[in-house]
C-alpha cells in the first residue's frame, strides 16, 4: 500500500508533461464547457422558465440586433474553442493508433476527422470511415448552431401561480352588515351618496351591456374607478396587484355605501414555487386569468301580461303661469303597478302644452319605470323582482313591458389583458334567502336611477332605445333592455365590493374569513428568456454528450498511451502535415511500395494498402529516433507487360514515334507473384 501511495505523485506529475497535459486540459476544458450547456439545460428543466432581467430586457428592446451580434459571437467563441479540442484529441488518439496498422483509406478518414471534413466512398468496406466522418462533420457543423440556439432567448410567457381571497357579498355576514347600514337612520346620508353614484354610472354600465347584445356596436368598454371592463363589470372586482387593474391611484375620501372612487387594496398572493428569489420581472407586458365570485341578473323582458300586471299611470294636470306671461302645462303622474307578489307606485312629473295638457310626440315623452313589489314590503323576494315600463308621446313605440329580474351569485373566469377585464361566467347559483339586503340594494338603486332617468320632457332610457334601436322591433327593443337592466345590476355588485374592500369599509382591519371567498389564477409575464419543453433541447443535448464523449474518449486513450510510453522531446509525427507525412513514407520506402496513376484501378488498390508509423531507437533519454512509415500489406494488382511493336517500313523518313506508342501492353494474369518488379 505504501509503495502505491509513493507512486501517486509521480503519475500526478506525469500527467503534466509536455506531451500529457494538453490532453489533461483538453478534457477538463470540454468538460467545463459542455457542462456548462447541461447546466444551463438542468436549470432550465428544473425551474421550467428562465427570464431577463428587465434592465436587460430594455436594451433588447432598444438595441434589436446588438442581441444578435452578442450571442452570434459568443456561439462562435465556444463552437470553435468545443471544435478544436474535439479535433486535437482524435489526432492525438489516431496518432497513437497509427502504431498498430491502418489502411491508407482509413489514413484519409483521419485526416479528414481533424479538419473536419466528410470523406465519400462507394466501396462498402468503407462505410465505417464514411459514417464516422459523416457522424462527426455533422456534429461540428450544427454546433454553432446548437450554441446560438441555447443561448438566445426569445419570446416567452412565464406563467406564475396567483391565490388570495375578496370579500363574498352573498355571505350572511356580509348582508347582516349591509342590512344594519341600510336601516340605520345616521346612514341615510351615506345611503344616497350611494345612489348618486349609482345613478349616472350604473347608467352606463347599462348602455355598454346593452349596446353589445343588440349587436349595434362589435363591442363596448365601461370604465369605472380606472379599470376598464369589456361590456359590463360582471359584478367582479380587480383581484389583481397591477396598476392598470387596482383601481384609482388616489386615497379614498369615503368607503361602503359613501364610497365613490380611489385605491382599493388587493388581497393576492404571488407563488413563484421553485423561483423563490425575488419577484417577477416586469417583463415586456403582463396578463392575467382569475377564477372568481362575481354577481349577475338573468332579464327577461315581454309584454305585459294584463292579468298577471296592472299597471296604470294617474295624471294630475296643471297649469303654471309665469310672471313674462307664459304659460306651461305641469303633470303631475302617480304610477302604480300591482304584480303577482305585492304592488308598488313612483311619483313623476313632466311639462305639458299648456293647451292641450299634452307633450309633444316628437320634442317629448315619458318612460315611468316602476320595481315591484316594493324593496322592504311584505311581498319582496330575495330571488327576483319586476320591473314594469310602459312608453308615452315620443317613446310609444315601448308597449307596457314587464323585466323579470332574478340575481345570481356567478364563478367568473376573468382575463385581465392590455388594461381590459373580460369575464365569462363559468357557473352560477340562485340568491338565498339571506341574500335579502344586496337584492333590496340593488332594487332600491334601480328605483332612485328611474326617477332620475326622467326629465320633464325627456327620458335617458327612452332617448337610448330610440338612438339605437329599431322601433319597429319589439323583439330588439326588449333584448336591449335586458342587456340595459342586467349591467346596471351587475356595477351594483361591484360597487358593493369597492365600496366595503376598501381599507375602512368594514369594521375590521382584514376581511374576516366568513366573509371571503377564495382567488385563484395565473399571471403570464411577457418578456425575453428560456422556457423548458422545446424538443430542440432534447437534440442539443445529444450533440453536447457526443461530442463530449468523443473528446474524453480519445484524450483519455492517447494520455494512457503517454503515460505507458513517454515520447521524447524532439519533434512529433504529425500525420495532418503533409511535410511531416511526405518525410515519413519517404523514410519507409512507400514511393516504391504505391500503385502509379497510370493502374486503372492503381487508385482504389492504395486505399487498401495498410501502413503504420515506427519510431526506432527510443530510449530512456529521449534521442533522437528514425520515424517512418512502412507498408504492413499490400493488395495485388493484376501486372501488365509491354512488348515492343516492330516499326513499318516506310519510303519517307517518318519522325521517331513516342516510346509508349511503339509498346503493346497484354495482360498477363500468372505473372501476379513477381508483378512488383515491373513497377
Amino acid at each position: 500500500m505504501f509503495s502505491m501511495m509513493a507512486s501517486l505523485p509521480s503519475k500526478l506529475k506525469a500527467c503534466f508533461t509536455r506531451h500529457s497535459f494538453p490532453l489533461v486540459a483538453a478534457m477538463v476544458t470540454q468538460s467545463v464547457i459542455l457542462g456548462f450547456g447541461w447546466g444551463f439545460m438542468g436549470a432550465l428543466w428544473y425551474f421550467q422558465f428562465m427570464a431577463l432581467p428587465d434592465r436587460i430586457v430594455r436594451l433588447i428592446l432598444e438595441y434589436p440586433t446588438t442581441l444578435t451580434l452578442v450571442v452570434s459571437l459568443i456561439s462562435t467563441v465556444l463552437s470553435v474553442i468545443t471544435t478544436s479540442l474535439l479535433t486535437f484529441s482524435m489526432k492525438e488518439a489516431l496518432r497513437h493508433d497509427l502504431a498498430k496498422s491502418i489502411s491508407l483509406f482509413g489514413l484519409r478518414a483521419a485526416i479528414a476527422l481533424t479538419k473536419p471534413s466528410l470523406v465519400i466512398s462507394r466501396d462498402k468496406r468503407h462505410w465505417k470511415y464514411v459514417l464516422l466522418t459523416g457522424t462527426i462533420f455533422g456534429m461540428i457543423t450544427f454546433l454553432n448552431s446548437c450554441w446560438n440556439t441555447l443561448l438566445l432567448p426569445t419570446l416567452i410567457e412565464w406563467p406564475v401561480t396567483l391565490s388570495g381571497t375578496e370579500l363574498d357579498i352573498s355571505s350572511s355576514t356580509f348582508n347582516d352588515v349591509l342590512s344594519t347600514l341600510l336601516s340605520n337612520n345616521s346612514t341615510q346620508s351615506a345611503y344616497t351618496k350611494a345612489f348618486e353614484t349609482l345613478d349616472i354610472t350604473a347608467l352606463f354600465s347599462g348602455a355598454s351591456a346593452a349596446s353589445y347584445d343588440a349587436g349595434v356596436r362589435t363591442s363596448s368598454i365601461f370604465n369605472y374607478n380606472g379599470v376598464s371592463y369589456s361590456e359590463s363589470t360582471n359584478g367582479l372586482l380587480p383581484a389583481v396587484n397591477d396598476s392598470d387593474y387596482s383601481g384609482s391611484p388616489v386615497a379614498q375620501t369615503a368607503v361602503g355605501l359613501a364610497f365613490t372612487s380611489g385605491f382599493v387594496p388587493i388581497n393576492v398572493t404571488i407563488d413563484l414555487g421553485r423561483h423563490n428569489f425575488g419577484s417577477p420581472p416586469q417583463g415586456l407586458g403582463k396578463n392575467y386569468t382569475m377564477t372568481q365570485q362575481g354577481l349577475t341578473a338573468e332579464v327577461n323582458c315581454q309584454e305585459r301580461d294584463a292579468s298577471l300586471y296592472s299597471y296604470i299611470a294617474y295624471p294630475n294636470n296643471s297649469t303654471v303661469s309665469f310672471p313674462t306671461g307664459d304659460n306651461v302645462g305641469l303633470t303631475m303622474w302617480e304610477v302604480v303597478a300591482e304584480c303577482p307578489n305585492g304592488n308598488s307606485s313612483m311619483l313623476y312629473s313632466t311639462f305639458t302644452n299648456a293647451t292641450t295638457l299634452e307633450m309633444n310626440p316628437n320634442t317629448g315623452g315619458f318612460l315611468p319605470t316602476v320595481v315591484c313589489p316594493q324593496p322592504g314590503s311584505p311581498g319582496f323576494s330575495p330571488y327576483k323582482f319586476d320591473i314594469l315600463m310602459a312608453g308615452r308621446a315620443k317613446y310609444a313605440f315601448l308597449p307596457t313591458t314587464v323585466c323579470e329580474v332574478v340575481l345570481y351569485v356567478t364563478t367568473v373566469d376573468v382575463t385581465y389583458d392590455q388594461g381590459i377585464v373580460l369575464a365569462t361566467v363559468t357557473n352560477r347559483r340562485p340568491f338565498e334567502d339571506s341574500n335579502m339586503a344586496i337584492t333590496e340594494f340593488i332594487a332600491s338603486a334601480i328605483i332612485y336611477q328611474a326617477g332620475n332617468n326622467q326629465g320633464f320632457q325627456t327620458n335617458v332610457i327612452g332617448d337610448y332605445l330610440t338612438a339605437y334601436v329599431n322601433s319597429n322591433s319589439t323583439d330588439v327593443i326588449f333584448r336591449q333592455l335586458e342587456g340595459y337592466w342586467r349591467g346596471v345590476v351587475e356595477f351594483g355588485g361591484t360597487f358593493l365590493r369597492s365600496g366595503f374592500s376598501a381599507t375602512g369599509g368594514l369594521p375590521w382591519t382584514e376581511i374576516p374569513s366568513d366573509m371571503s371567498v377564495v382567488t385563484n389564477g395565473v399571471m403570464f409575464v411577457n418578456t425575453y428568456g428560456w422556457e423548458e419543453g422545446r424538443l430542440i433541447y432534447l437534440f442539443l443535448f445529444v450533440i453536447f454528450t457526443m461530442i463530449w464523449l468523443v473528446t474524453v474518449i480519445a484524450a483519455g486513450f492517447s494520455l494512457w498511451n503517454e503515460l505507458r510510453h513517454p515520447r521524447g522531446d524532439d519533434v512529433v509525427f504529425d500525420y495532418c502535415d503533409p511535410i511531416h507525412l511526405i518525410i515519413a513514407a519517404a523514410a519507409g520506402g512507400l514511393e516504391g511500395q504505391l500503385y502509379g496513376l497510370e493502374h486503372r484501378d492503381g487508385l482504389k488498390r492504395n486505399e487498401e494498402i495498410e501502413i503504420r508509423y515506427v519510431e526506432e531507437g527510443i530510449g530512456e533519454q529521449g534521442r533522437r529516433a528514425k520515424k517512418r512509415l512502412e507498408v504492413v500489406s499490400r493488395p495485388g494488382l493484376q501486372p501488365i507487360m509491354q512488348m515492343p511493336v516492330p516499326e513499318p517500313h516506310h519510303a519517307m523518313q517518318m519522325p521517331a514515334p513516342e516510346p509508349h506508342l511503339n509498346t503493346l501492353q497484354i495482360p498477363v494474369p500468372g505473372l501476379r507473384r513477381w508483378h512488383s518488379n515491373f513497377i
